[in-house]
């Protein structure tokens, strides 16, 4: 009976540190697709000055 519920338990955490893994994974995805687009508009410059005053975003 313990022995099941670890191994549900266990699924559980892989799941979710696959989805984690999944969302940090797009965020990087993302954030690079933005840094390309805006290079060829505004300055480099301007885009790092964009991810210290709103933290990456």
């Amino acid at each position: 009976m313990f022995g099941l519920e670890l191994e549900i338990l266990e699924e559980m955490l892989f799941s979710m540190f696959v989805m984690f893994f999944a969302a940090a994974v797009s965020v990087a995805l993302i954030s690079l697709s933005n840094y390309v687009s805006n290079s060829t508009t505004i300055s480099r410059r301007e885009y790092w000055n964009h991810i210290y005053l709103f933290g990456g975003y």
